[in-house]
């Protein structure tokens, strides 16, 4: 069976999303709405969907293995499977033979309506109390669905905010057919950020290096909110060696990254808990309620010297705060994979709730095994508990949930053991000599010789 990618598929008023807010989200038109708009990327999927299997015939592709990403492209399983059975003759200049994958980054879903389902097939629309475009096309995949790690696989299948919250509804599939994990690999260049072996100098340096551009960078950046500084007011330069400095990055992505757990476990660390830190807080907003960033802002004002946020993509810096950091946070409500190996990739290791892709990446140990500090949340089995965390429209409605204060909780003991761990200079050089080696352990390679397993599956 012949593989071969379409490099590009395009059409006039189709795949034309303003990147929301933000401007940076590739399937969001919301513009400057609260409110993300989605029915205009549900048009955009299924008019792609419709379009696979023409456009396959078109490029003289008719003995094809197709991979599926996310539920928008997912739809293009019905039209393959359609046009497969048209022609079931197998005639000449027609798509012959097809099977077809599907890979999930996320649980994340969409409703489809009968209106919308009869602009994508012809069937008849199933009677079904639960209609979603993965409910409606997993089922008719060739071999299980995959996801982007053999742990969030688990949870797809096992953890109550997935069974309960996010793929509910698809759990009867599951069921049926499983979910393959396959680790995704490094997503940059596998390199030991301690070549010469002098793991604590190598790092002191980079730490300063940080300190030394950040001081800067806040200064000319008018974009950033609050300001970090070092002993008594003074330059951030002047940071003394044993104040440690926490960096979270990535997606404002409510539902997942857990910023807002970092904001409420930040006010307990710096606040009756006494400790000292500064936290770099670097995201992009995309279409994240307006509250959650307003509470990022308000954590700045609180907290003057110790809290800068970018709530933009930085450019200048980004990378040496990624290898200067003492610690990067990831306080994941759930996470496929994580990106932890690019902090990893650059000398510093990770406190992380143990969840998803981040179970296999980040370990405490007693030994000589740790990359990180780690906690647990106990979770619930109560629907109507996760619905009122995550379907909060603000971080203040999430305080008075008992789910939500685990998390915090967790975090913020946490960060309290990672302070201890950096003032033990043995304890911490061990942990950062570990970081290169579990990076190792992911490779592109195995990528590519599990999805090989995959296609061998649907294939027969």
């Amino acid at each position: 069976m012949h593989k071969r990618a379409i490099s590009c598929l395009n059409a006039d008023s189709f795949f034309q999303a303003d990147g929301g807010r933000s401007r940076t989200s590739p399937y969001s038109y919301s513009g400057d709405s609260a409110k993300p708009d989605e029915s205009q990327l549900l048009r955009d999927s299924l008019f792609f969907s419709r379009a696979v299997p023409i456009a396959l015939e078109a490029l003289g592709q008719d003995n094809v293995l197709v991979h599926l990403q996310d539920w928008q492209t997912a739809p293009a399983v019905i039209s393959i499977k359609d046009r497969l059975a048209q022609n079931s003759d197998r005639t000449e200049g027609c798509l012959k033979n097809a099977a077809v994958v599907l890979t999930m980054h996320n649980p994340y879903d969409h409703a489809l309506s009968q209106e919308r389902w009869s602009r994508l097939t012809s069937r008849p629309f199933p009677e079904d109390k639960i209609q979603t475009v993965y409910r409606r096309t997993l089922g008719e995949l060739d071999a299980p669905p995959t996801t982007v790690s053999r742990e969030f696989a688990i949870d797809l299948q096992q953890d109550d905010l997935q069974t309960l919250y996010f793929a509910n509804q698809l759990q009867p599939i599951f069921e049926k057919t499983g979910v393959i994990g396959v680790d995704n690999g490094p997503f940059e260049e596998v390199r030991d950020p301690f070549p010469d072996g002098n793991i604590l100098d190598t790092k002191k340096h980079s730490r300063s290096t940080m300190l030394s551009l950040l001081e800067e960078y806040q200064e000319s950046e008018s974009r950033a909110v609050g300001r970090l500084t070092g002993a008594d007011g003074g330059p951030l330069s002047s940071l003394p060696g044993h104040v440690p400095f926490f960096m979270m990055a990535g997606r404002l992505d409510q539902r997942q990254k857990g910023f807002d757990v970092l904001a409420q476990a930040i006010r307990e660390f710096l606040g009756p808990r006494q400790q000292d830190g500064r936290f770099l807080i670097a995201t992009d907003p995309g279409d994240a309620p307006a509250s959650f960033l307003e509470d990022l802002y308000q954590l700045a004002e609180e907290f003057p010297g110790r809290v800068l946020v970018c709530a933009f993509r930085m450019q200048k810096a980004y990378l040496e705060c990624q290898a200067g950091a003492t610690f990067s946070v990831w306080p994941s409500l759930y996470e496929p994979f994580g990106g932890v190996s690019e902090f990893f990739l650059k000398g510093t290791p990770a406190i992380a709730r143990r969840t998803g892709g981040l179970r296999q990446q980040v370990f405490e140990s007693a030994g000589d095994e740790s990359t990180g500090v780690t906690y647990d949340t106990p979770g619930s089995p109560n629907r109507e508990q996760w619905e009122a965390v995550m379907d909060a429209p603000s971080p203040r409605d999430r305080l008075s949930e008992p789910l939500y204060q685990e998390h915090v909780a967790g975090l913020t003991e946490a960060l309290i053991r990672a302070t201890s761990v950096f003032h033990n200079s043995a304890a911490y050089e061990r942990m950062l000599g570990n970081l290169f080696p579990m990076c190792q352990q992911f490779s592109w390679e195995r990528v590519w010789r599990e999805y090989s397993e995959v296609y061998e599956i649907a294939s027969r």
